[in-house]
C-alpha cells in the first residue's frame, strides 16, 4: 500500500468503527476499489458513529457512489488481489 490513495480509481469514504482518536472523535478513511487497506484522513467527524457514517454516506453521494457500491469498494479492499 502506498502512502497516498490512487484517486483515479473508484473510491469511497468509510468510517472504521474502531477509528477513534483520544478525544473520542471518529476518523474517516478513503478506500480505493481493489486496493488493500484504507487511508485514514486528517478529518474528524464527531463523537457519534451514526453521525460519522452519515457524513461518509453524504460524501459518497456527492461522488455518485451508492451505499451498495461503497460496500463493494470496502469489501474489495479487504483481500489481496480483490477486484472492485
Amino acid at each position: 500500500m502506498s502512502n497516498t490513495p490512487d484517486l483515479s480509481k473508484p473510491y469511497c469514504w468509510y468510517v472504521p468503527p474502531d477509528a477513534v482518536n483520544g478525544k473520542g472523535e471518529y476518523i474517516p478513511s478513503v478506500v480505493v476499489a481493489g486496493e488493500q487497506g484504507h487511508w485514514p484522513t486528517d478529518y474528524r467527524w464527531g463523537k457519534s458513529l451514526e453521525i460519522a457514517e452519515k457524513c461518509a454516506a453524504e460524501m459518497n453521494e456527492r461522488l455518485g457512489i451508492t451505499p451498495e457500491r461503497a460496500s463493494e469498494i470496502v469489501a474489495s479492499s479487504m483481500f489481496r488481489g480483490a477486484r472492485g
